[in-house]
């Protein structure tokens, strides 16, 4: 039962690493790669489109898909228990994380520019090797020192077959959306006018991410900030993406959660000079986890092993008067019932199409939480729906965000053209200014 609660632990690691086959290139030839043209399946997308994009216009992309299993975030007990209670009914070939990618098309004085990119990393299973080694949650908030910026364009050539073109896009929302196929989950991609200045700030703040000479990329860690150019996740780096654009600025406060966190489940073990956590191989012979650091911010008293039976039979969340330390999160479920209510409220109002009815049923895809509670001697499967109203007892941020995403619409109207446009096999949402 442990080996199983280790995975589940591991699927959480996947969320916030959005894990990735391997790529690497020099910083100084990085930049230009990130920055020369969007992946075949964007252009094929936004072809379908009544009219054609303005290249004397600029634009931001968001491209987002969702964990196979939804993830708890309302409080620390909530993630815990779903993490337990997923042991009973976690399918292995499910186990995929969410992630999220961004992209630009920006006009410069040297023309326009596209690219895209999203940040992954924990490429080598170190959150399993920490969490049998007993650090407790420090497996989850360690900085994992191999991230990087993925480089989602193909070099196909035009005439290539289709399978050197599936070969060469891999690293690209195709190979994200066949996993959500595969999963049964959703994503979402909005493409967003913004003016040229926004559209460069943006720019700008993933070009500076990438040759700065702290080369953040290289640390993947919830608890690093990409603003401060200290490293990050997905999540975090598409966030401050977002805000360098201007855009959803009164959105993005609401995608995070705060916790405080009982300090005697972080666990702790040998270190070296450098913080890299040193374990014993399978020799006996004593060795650092290969590209892990462990975080310094938060120092348990005393600091011990922390077992992964204690990690899940005990509470997570602080009690007053305990040693504590205070943890800030984002949700992905956040995100995606945002660009889903916006999307459902875009779909409302576009009038009769031919693909109405297939439409509707994509923005309006339901995610819920599965937990179980004891019956007697059973355990009973319980589903809640994650929607507007699935945390009013815990701050209440779906519900904000659900009315966000209507205001934006219903205050929209006057001033941007709201377009539907197919993506792989499913929609895409353009947004311009009208």
């Amino acid at each position: 039962m442990f080996s199983q609660i280790y995975f589940i632990f591991l699927f959480l690691i996947f969320l916030i690493s959005c894990f990735f086959p391997k790529n690497s290139y020099a910083n100084n030839d990085l930049w230009n790669q990130l920055n020369s043209g969007w992946p075949r399946s964007i252009e094929q997308g936004l072809s379908t489109l009544p009219q054609p994009m303005s290249s004397d216009k600029s634009y931001i992309l968001i491209f987002s898909t969702s964990p196979a299993l939804p993830l708890d975030l309302r409080s620390p007990d909530h993630l815990r228990n779903y993490i337990s209670s997923h042991v009973l009914d976690f399918n292995m070939s499910k186990m995929s994380g969410g992630h999220f990618m961004v992209g630009w098309q920006c006009k410069t004085p040297f023309g326009v520019q596209k690219g895209m990119t999203g940040l992954s990393g924990e490429r080598s299973t170190q959150a399993n090797i920490l969490l049998r080694n007993g650090w407790g949650l420090n497996a989850y908030l360690a900085h994992f020192m191999d991230g990087y910026l993925q480089i989602p364009r193909t070099n196909a050539s035009a005439d290539s077959t289709p399978e050197e073109i599936s070969f060469a896009e891999d690293l690209t929302l195709q190979w994200y959306f066949n996993r959500a196929v595969e999963d049964q989950t959703a994503f979402s991609f909005f493409v967003i006018q913004v003016d040229h200045q926004n559209c460069a700030r943006a720019q700008n703040f993933v070009k500076d991410f990438t040759v700065n000479s702290r080369n953040p990329q290289r640390n993947f860690s919830i608890l690093a900030s990409p603003e401060r150019f200290e490293g990050g996740g997905c999540i975090t780096f598409a966030e401050t993406f977002l805000k360098k654009a201007g855009i959803f600025l009164d959105v993005l406060p609401n995608l995070w959660r705060h916790m405080r966190i009982d300090a005697s489940v972080l666990g702790h073990g040998r270190v070296d000079s450098s913080d890299r956590p040193i374990i014993e191989n399978t020799d006996g012979n004593l060795e650092p986890v290969p590209s892990t650091r462990i975080q310094t911010r938060f120092q348990p008293s005393p600091r011990r092993p922390v077992s992964i039976h204690e990690l899940f039979n005990k509470k997570w969340a602080a009690l007053p008067g305990w040693e504590s330390f205070p943890l800030s999160i984002m949700d992905p479920e956040l995100f995606i019932l945002y660009f889903r209510e916006l999307g459902e409220q875009i779909i409302k109002n576009q009038g009769d199409t031919a693909d109405r009815s297939n439409i509707q049923r994509y923005f309006q895809a339901r995610r819920s939480l599965q937990a179980f509670h004891a019956n007697g001697a059973d355990l009973v499967s319980v589903f809640s729906k994650i929607d507007k109203n699935y945390d009013l007892s815990y701050g209440g941020n779906a519900h904000v965000l659900a009315e966000k995403a209507q205001q934006l619409y219903s205050q929209g109207r006057v001033s941007r053209d709201f377009s539907i446009f197919r993506f792989l096999h499913g929609y895409g949402i353009l947004i311009e200014q009208k």
